[in-house]
């Protein structure tokens, strides 16, 4: 349904039949309705990825030119190009990424079938195992060596699987339930004190994607989800950097700066009807301006990479840094190199479409990201299909896409992550089996 909607969108949009404004729009509606509809059939974690990318490359591009925005960003917020400049290469593009995430599909019968295997797993004590592991994980992580470092993430990341497990099998224990719930409030607590809510936001949106199917929600209690959603995420994106700059940088506690941001005018009518508050919120929606300060720096400052960027991201899945010393950094290295932007406390990522610019530039880009796009939903189907023989992998689906959902980042922590993940997860499996004669899945 989507390639068929966004190829014509694309159409219209090249014989002059429809503006960029408009081609945006229902773009953007489109792939946002199915991933609401769709969500009772299936899961249509990679739909929620199209609607993402739609929503932060595109969407928050169009508020930004239209005569809503007051025009009160920040500088680093600011687009560096004209909406057409910006909109030929951007729609096109991100067009190509929906359609490739939405072109190979795991059918819904499938899907029905698969449901009953997962519902129907055993038991057993594996969900308390899982988000224990997550649990304690989490809190040993930020002590552990650099090398042990990324290990304990990805254990950290189980305990998405056991609150994943607690939601589908039809046997729910009280303890699975307590434990499932101390896991999320600890991921909320976490979220809290390190200002960094990414994780904690995208592996709630999982949870609910897969929610939605398995319990068949109507879709009135999906839109109030999913609208109820959007204002969690608003306010945490403009309360955000008033947070860390209060814990990270003037050393006030967590709890302190919770209270003073509440008795601030930051919660006020006021202010939420200011022009601040709705350039600010724009600016926080619109990855945009910052793949037009990567567009602008680029190729004037620091040449194309003709790919190398996308093959150190695969290769470096593979190869740890132990053996690759000199293996090449992302995220805000690559922003601050691409983009020549020297923002103090900068964490953000260039974006897969920015980096998809890196590379390819304004002429190949849309069909790097068309292959992207059909490299993830191939995998996906891979990963599905695996379950149905391993139904216990299904559970490891939230964490295995945390990252990749992320359309704000770039190749190596969405691709990369993706499948250095998988490679974990098939490595733990096989040495557990071979020492243990147990599975992980």
């Amino acid at each position: 349904m989507i390639p068929i909607i966004f190829i014509a969108l694309l159409i219209l949009r090249y014989f002059g039949w429809m503006s960029d404004d408009q081609t945006v729009l229902l773009g953007f509606c489109s792939v946002s309705l199915i991933v609401i509809f769709k969500s009772r059939l299936s899961i249509p974690a990679l739909h929620f990825m199209a609607a993402l990318s739609c929503m932060q490359w595109l969407f928050g591009a169009v508020l930004y030119f239209s005569e809503f925005n007051p025009g009160q960003a920040l500088e680093v917020s600011k687009m560096q190009l004209n909406a057409t400049d910006y909109f030929n290469f951007a729609i096109p593009a991100t067009f190509a990424f929906a359609i490739g995430l939405t072109a190979i599909n795991f059918r819904e019968k499938e899907f029905a079938m698969l449901r009953d295997k997962v519902q129907n797993t055993f038991c057993g004590n594996r969900s308390a195992v899982l988000l224990l592991i997550g649990f304690f994980s989490q809190i040993l992580s930020p002590f552990a060596p650099l090398i042990l470092k990324l290990p304990l993430y990805f254990l950290s990341i189980f305990g998405w699987a056991g609150v994943t497990r607690v939601i589908f099998i039809s046997e729910k224990k009280r303890r699975d339930l307590f434990l499932a719930a101390l896991f999320v409030l600890f991921i909320i607590y976490k979220a809290l004190v390190s200002s960094m809510f990414s994780d904690l936001v995208i592996g709630l949106g999982l949870l609910v994607l897969f929610s939605f199917f398995h319990f068949r929600t109507t879709v009135a209690k999906k839109m109030i989800l999913i609208v109820s959603g959007l204002v969690i995420v608003t306010v945490i994106q403009v309360v955000k950097p008033y947070l860390r700059l209060m814990t990270l940088k003037q050393g006030v506690s967590t709890s302190e700066a919770i209270s003073r941001i509440s008795d601030s005018e930051l919660v006020s009518t006021d202010y939420v009807q200011s022009d601040r508050f709705v350039s600010y919120s724009i600016s926080r929606f619109n990855q945009a301006s910052i793949i037009t300060w990567v567009m602008k720096h680029t190729p004037r400052n620091e040449p194309h990479t003709h790919g190398s960027t996308v093959f150190n991201a695969i290769a470096g899945s593979f190869i740890p840094r132990a053996v690759w010393p000199n293996k090449p950094l992302s995220g805000v290295a690559m922003y601050l190199q691409y983009t020549g932007l020297d923002f103090e406390g900068a964490s953000y990522g260039v974006s897969q479409l920015g980096e998809g610019y890196i590379n390819f530039g304004k002429k190949w880009t849309w069909l790097f990201m068309l292959a992207l796009g059909l490299f993830y939903s191939g995998f996906l189907k891979f990963c599905l299909n695996y379950s149905r023989a391993h139904p216990e992998f299904f559970f490891y689906l939230p964490a295995i896409f945390l990252h990749t959902i992320k359309v704000e980042t770039d190749i190596n922590r969405s691709l990369g992550f993706m499948l250095r993940f998988v490679v974990f997860l098939f490595v733990l499996n096989a040495a557990l089996k071979f020492f243990f004669g147990k599975r992980l899945y």
